[in-house]
């Protein structure tokens, strides 16, 4: 098994994979949507197996950082709020000038 045949396959197992991408020696790339589908060990085993494993040269994933967490149904309203300083210390100085 290469390599990254092996690499991909603990990838695959252990994690919630959203999409994996191939690129191969000649330049080319293939990317596979894997969002919304649960990968049995079998399911895995025969993507693996579908990729010709000797032309390529580089493997990435895109996984479920919550699933990877597991942080499975973790909603913190911090995680989607974007705080500015800035607007934090405006309005303590216009409190100060008020005084």
């Amino acid at each position: 098994m290469s390599s990254l045949k092996k690499q991909s396959k603990e990838v695959l197992q252990e994690n919630t994979v959203i999409s994996m991408s191939l690129v191969f020696e000649d330049g080319s790339t293939k990317v596979m949507n894997l969002e919304g589908q649960e990968l049995s060990s079998k399911a895995a085993k025969r993507l693996l197996e579908s990729i010709k494993w000797d032309s390529v040269a580089e493997v990435t994933f895109e996984v479920d950082e919550d699933e990877r967490d597991g942080e499975e149904g973790d909603d913190d309203e911090d995680d989607d709020l974007d705080y500015d300083l800035d607007d934090y210390l405006d309005d303590e100085e216009d409190e100060e000038e008020d005084d």
